[in-house]
């Protein structure tokens, strides 16, 4: 539909108005209307939320305080949304090339992709519980009036006289961990080349745009457009930087594995989060910039 250039509303624009975004109470006054017709609404009272009422105004939520209350609408079309059924058709369509033919199958592929989003925090986590372990177990000390002195001396801003006592077993803790890393990233011989840069932001693209486990499952006219990016976003310094060091810690943490041999278990999302009695800290991964 087209919001008008009147009322409140000073320039004209084009919006979809769903149902499921309006109050029960004021779904009368529009449900029955015809292409064509016009409506004036109240933004303030028939929307249920302020994030429904920001998402048809096309603003952000904290602009709503300035944003047209008393508007009219033409209305362009009308398009009705139903359930599909879950038939050979709907899969063919929904996941073509894939062996999804019935709810059963559609349930296991669902569940495949939650367990892959999640597969990186069980990493992480696993990754802290090992430094954790390695810290408690090998003293190693360090030179810490050295280090404050660096720390204050440095142009991170993040530390000063004020705050360097409560904040230096934090950067203590990162300086063992980093010293451990290096440690095992030497024995192991890891390496990161150009190659596995690329092919990692190109698995960032593909998750970002497709989702996650959807590396295999692009057209070739979808891979080529992926590729074109990577390459794009590889010609930048820090994508590459961002690159190489979440690679090198998803290395570490195989070489983790490999000499840990740790048991597998299988657990509902709720069980791992309480499973963290300790609560470590989940190191965010460092994003690519376009």
């Amino acid at each position: 539909m087209t919001v008008l250039a009147e009322g409140d509303n000073k320039e004209e624009y084009t919006a979809n108005l769903l149902l499921n975004y309006i109050k029960e109470e004021k779904l009368n006054n529009i449900i029955g209307k015809k292409v064509k017709d016009i409506l004036d609404i109240n933004t303030e009272e028939v929307f249920k939320s302020d994030n429904e009422r920001a998402t048809f105004l096309k603003i952000k939520i904290d602009d709503l305080a300035n944003a047209a209350k008393n508007i009219r609408l033409r209305i362009d079309s009308i398009h009705h949304i139903e359930p599909a059924a879950l038939d050979e058709e709907f899969f063919s369509k929904a996941f073509p090339n894939k062996e999804v033919k019935d709810e059963k199958s559609l349930r296991e592929h669902v569940a495949k992709k939650i367990e892959l989003s999640h597969e990186r925090d069980e990493k992480m986590v696993f990754r802290m519980q090992v430094m954790k372990a390695i810290v408690e177990k090998i003293k190693i000390d360090l030179p810490d009036n050295f280090i404050k002195r660096y720390l204050l001396d440095s142009d991170n801003q993040e530390y000063n006289l004020e705050n360097i006592e409560d904040k230096y077993e934090e950067a203590k803790k990162s300086i063992l961990y980093q010293l451990i890393e290096d440690k095992v990233s030497k024995d192991g011989e890891i390496k990161v080349d150009r190659v596995e840069v690329v092919q990692y932001i190109k698995d960032y693209i593909i998750s970002s745009y497709f989702g996650v486990g959807y590396q295999n499952e692009l057209s070739s006219e979808e891979d080529a457009q992926v590729t074109k990016m990577a390459n794009d976003m590889a010609a930048k310094s820090e994508n590459v930087k961002n690159a190489f060091e979440n690679l090198m810690t998803e290395k570490i943490i195989t070489e983790f594995q490999k000499r840990i041999n740790p048991t597998i278990k299988k657990v509902t999302f709720e069980e791992f989060i309480e499973s963290l009695q300790d609560k470590p800290t989940i190191k965010k991964e460092n994003k690519t910039k376009n």
